[in-house]
C-alpha cells in the first residue's frame, strides 16, 4: 500500500480511493488514543504469552513421554500385565496411545480411568480383565445398621429432635459419629444457615462443617495422624517421575505418626488427601479440575511412594488402595487410586454428592456419611497392610542383625 501526497487519497495497486477527511482525521486521533495503543500491546503480550505456553507445553509433553518410555524400558515382560485376549501387554499399549496423544493427560504417568481403558481401543475380554483387577480388593460396603441409624435422623424436624434421636443411640463407634455430626448439620440449618450461605471461606468449610465428618472417624485410626492446611507430600519425592511442575500443597494430609526404628522418613507414608473449595461452579470450573488434577497427582505420588516402601510386593500392592477426597461448598466427590500392575493405577471417581440445604434434604447425608465411612475403612486396611509388612521386616532385619552379633553362636 502507497499514499499519494494529496491529503486523504490512498492508491491500492491501480486503484485510486478518495477518503472522507474527517474519517481519516478520526481514523488519526484513534491511532493516537492511548487506550487504543495499551489494547494493541496488550493483545500483542498475551499472544506471546500465549506462544511461550504453547511451547512450554510441547517441550513438557517430550520430557514427560521420554521419562514414560524410559520407565517401561526398565520393566522386563514378567512385569508387565499381558492381556491374554489381545496377546499384548497392557504397559506397551499405554505407551503406545501415549506417543499418539499430542497434550499431557494422565495415561502419560500410566494412570487409566473407565473412560481412558475404551480409548485404548482394547478388546472387551481385555477391558474386562483390567477391570477385574481393580475389584481384587473390593470397596467396603456401608454396614444397614448405620444406615437404619441414618434413616432416624432423616426425620429430625429440629436441632431439640435431633438431640432427642440422638440420646436413644449407642454411644459408641459409628453410630456415635452418625449422631454427632447429624446433629451438628441439623443444628447449622436450624439456626443459622451458614452452609446455605455461597460465600463462605474455605477455612470455614475446613473448620466448621466438614471436620465432624472426617477428623472424628480418623482418630480412631492410632497409627495415623491428620494434618491440615496447606501440607506437602512427603511422598512425591519418590515417584519415578513428577505428575507436577511445581510442588503443590494440600488443604489435609492423612500420615503415619511415627517413623520405623531406625528413624526413616521413608516409613512416613500417606493414605489421604482433600482440597476444598469456597463454593461450587461446576464440574468444568477452573478451580475444581484444578484441585482434581492436583489430587490424581497426589494419589499417583501416594502409590508410587508405598510401592518403594514395600519393594513393590505384588501382595500388598494389589490390596493397597489411596483416597482423595474433592469437596466445593455443599458438594463433596471420593476419589479412589489403586494399583493394577507394575506402575500402572486406576482411579475409580465417586458421584458428586451435595449436603443438605433445608431440614427436609436430610436424607443427601447418607452419601456423605457412606463416602468417609468408605475412605476411612480403605485407608485403615492399608494402614493395617503397611503396618504387618513393616514390623515383619523389622523382625526380619533384627534377625539378621542377631545372626551377624559375635555372641549367636
Amino acid at each position: 500500500m502507497l499514499n499519494s501526497s494529496q491529503t486523504g487519497t490512498t492508491i491500492v495497486g491501480a486503484s485510486v480511493i478518495q477518503d472522507d477527511p474527517d474519517t481519516n482525521c478520526a481514523d488519526s486521533e484513534a491511532d493516537n488514543d492511548p487506550n487504543t495503543l495499551n489494547a494493541t500491546v496488550d493483545s500483542s503480550i498475551e499472544k506471546q504469552d500465549s506462544l511461550a505456553m504453547e511451547a512450554s507445553d510441547t517441550k513438557r509433553h517430550q520430557e514427560i513421554l521420554g521419562c514414560l518410555e524410559d520407565s517401561r524400558m526398565t520393566l522386563t515382560n514378567d512385569k508387565k500385565m499381558l492381556l491374554a485376549h489381545g496377546n499384548v501387554y497392557l504397559q506397551d499399549v499405554m505407551l503406545d496411545h501415549a506417543r499418539r496423544t499430542g497434550k499431557v493427560k494422565p495415561i502419560h504417568f500410566s494412570i487409566l480411568d473407565a473412560e481412558s481403558i475404551t480409548t485404548l481401543g482394547l478388546m472387551r475380554e481385555d477391558c474386562e480383565q483390567i477391570t477385574d483387577c481393580v475389584e481384587e480388593s473390593p470397596l467396603p460396603r456401608f454396614p444397614l445398621e448405620l444406615l437404619q441409624t441414618l434413616e432416624k435422623y432423616e426425620k429430625a424436624n429440629s436441632y431439640e429432635h435431633s438431640c432427642r434421636i440422638e440420646r436413644t443411640m449407642s454411644h459408641k463407634g459409628d453410630i456415635k459419629w452418625i449422631g454427632d455430626v447429624s446433629c451438628h448439620i441439623v443444628r447449622l440449618l436450624e439456626n443459622s444457615g451458614m452452609i446455605l450461605d455461597e460465600e463462605l471461606s474455605e477455612g470455614v468449610w475446613d473448620c466448621l462443617v466438614y471436620p465432624r465428618f472426617l477428623d472424628e472417624v480418623f482418630c480412631e485410626i492410632p497409627e495415623l495422624i491428620l494434618q491440615r492446611k496447606e501440607i506437602s507430600l512427603s511422598a512425591t519425592r519418590y515417584q519415578p517421575y513428577s505428575y507436577f511442575i511445581n510442588e503443590p500443597r494440600y488443604d489435609a494430609i492423612a500420615r503415619r505418626r511415627k517413623l520405623s526404628a531406625d528413624g526413616s522418613s521413608q516409613s512416613c507414608y500417606e493414605l489421604l488427601v482433600l482440597e476444598t473449595i469456597r463454593k461450587w461452579e461446576g464440574q468444568l470450573a477452573a478451580k475444581w479440575l484444578n484441585d482434581f488434577d492436583k489430587l490424581v497427582g497426589g494419589l499417583r505420588a501416594m502409590l508410587c511412594h508405598i510401592g518403594e516402601l514395600v519393594e513393590n510386593d505384588p501382595t500388598v500392592m494389589k490390596k493397597i488402595k489411596v483416597v482423595g477426597i474433592l469437596q466445593a461448598g455443599r458438594r463433596h466427590q471420593l476419589l479412589i487410586m489403586s494399583c493394577i500392575g507394575k506402575d500402572v493405577f486406576y482411579l475409580k471417581c465417586g458421584q458428586i454428592h451435595e449436603l443438605p440445604g433445608e431440614l427436609k434434604d436430610m436424607k443427601k447425608l447418607q452419601y456423605i456419611f457412606a463416602s468417609y465411612w468408605k475412605a476411612r475403612e480403605i485407608v485403615r486396611c492399608g494402614v493395617r497392610l503397611l503396618e504387618e509388612f513393616l514390623q515383619q521386616n523389622l523382625e526380619q532385619d533384627q534377625k539378621a542383625v542377631n545372626i551377624l552379633s559375635p555372641n549367636f553362636l
